[in-house]
């Protein structure tokens, strides 16, 4: 049985971590900022920002009057919501995915001798670090071809698709491994008896081109913007404003507060590019 936390004092708020670890009752608010540091859109919900997105990004584009050349979000919005909603705002987005931990493993050598000369004798194994969970290879450790549609596990092995399905609104394909009872690195990949079984979703493939986005130069440096925008911005609510905590209870009073904080740091802004601060 799952366990809910409600705040006595505030029963629409969410009992949660906050940036310092304190569990205590908080909202959760979400801004979008443009180049020039100004705040074009924002929403305010009780245990999540992927909801804000939608609504914050409607209130930017009616603004802007257009469609929003690129969006950067951070690592928490790319999920199949997260994206989703952006997607419908802009057609270049850049969110990083969450990156589990590597971990070392020793490749076996390959069948016959690697390609070398029959005096060398077989090649080597190898060495190599791969992504894991929780002491497992992660999904991101096998290798998926979106126009075939075919998965290879980490020690080169074709795994066998199954089942293609619908899952909560996004397409979903199963692989299981083969051989996976002989497996050298069994022991680093699964406990199940009946072997690996890979759960493909559609936004894996999203994610899977994201990361290959992002290794473009010219979208690595359109992100690292991030840290002179929106970032700058949160940083200058906390330090300049003192905006750490609201200062209202229930969300209709703390999204018109928050709506108020937003007009203040735009008043603030302009006065600061026209040197009046």
């Amino acid at each position: 049985m799952s366990r809910v936390s409600i705040a006595l004092s505030d029963p629409e708020a969410t009992v949660q971590p906050d940036k310092t670890g304190k569990v205590c009752p908080s909202f959760k608010p979400l801004i979008v900022v443009d180049s020039h540091r100004f705040i074009v859109g924002q929403h305010v919900e009780s245990a999540s920002e992927i909801p804000s997105v939608t609504p914050a990004l409607k209130q930017a584009r009616a603004i802007l009057g257009t469609k929003l050349e690129s969006l950067s979000a951070d690592t928490g919005f790319c999920s199949f919501p997260g994206l989703a909603s952006m997607e419908e705002h802009s057609d270049r987005i850049l969110s990083p995915p969450r990156e589990p931990a590597l971990g070392e493993c020793v490749l076996p050598s390959p069948p016959g001798d690697g390609g070398l000369p029959d005096a060398w004798g077989p090649a080597p194994p190898q060495t190599v670090r791969l992504p894991m969970t929780q002491g497992k290879f992660d999904k991101q450790a096998f290798s998926y071809a979106p126009s075939t549609e075919t998965m290879v596990c980490p020690i080169g092995r074709p795994m066998q698709r199954r089942q293609v399905a619908e899952d909560v609104r996004q397409k979903l394909t199963v692989f299981h491994g083969q051989g996976c009872a002989s497996c050298p690195l069994r022991s680093q990949c699964t406990d199940a008896k009946t072997g690996r079984v890979i759960k493909w979703y559609e936004v894996d493939d999203k994610k899977q081109q994201m990361r290959a986005s992002l290794r473009e130069p010219a979208n690595a440096e359109q992100y690292a913007l991030r840290k002179e925008t929106v970032e700058l911005t949160w940083a200058e609510f906390k330090a300049r404003f003192k905006l750490t905590r609201f200062r209202r209870r229930g969300l209709v009073a703390v999204r018109a507060e928050f709506a108020l904080w937003c007009l203040a740091y735009n008043l603030w802004r302009t006065l600061s590019i026209l040197g009046l601060t």
